[in-house]
């Protein structure tokens, strides 16, 4: 079973979040590299120095890629 960082409706509250202001700036995606960053919004702990990750948030999906 995967641990989690912070639970379901925190995870929607970053995810809102980040997607209203978003929408302030009148952006359609958002590619998040920062290994903190993608920590932060989607819980994912992947640290690699060898393998490029990111997490991709849009304001027409529901979850982030």
């Amino acid at each position: 079973m995967a641990q989690t960082i912070f639970d379901r409706t925190e995870f929607d509250s970053r995810l809102e979040r980040t997607k209203e202001r978003m929408r302030e700036e009148d952006l359609d995606a958002l590619v998040v590299s920062d290994p903190a960053n993608m920590n932060y919004l989607a819980g994912y702990e992947g640290w690699s120095f060898y393998v490029h990750q990111a997490v991709v948030v849009t304001t027409n999906h529901d979850e982030p890629v």
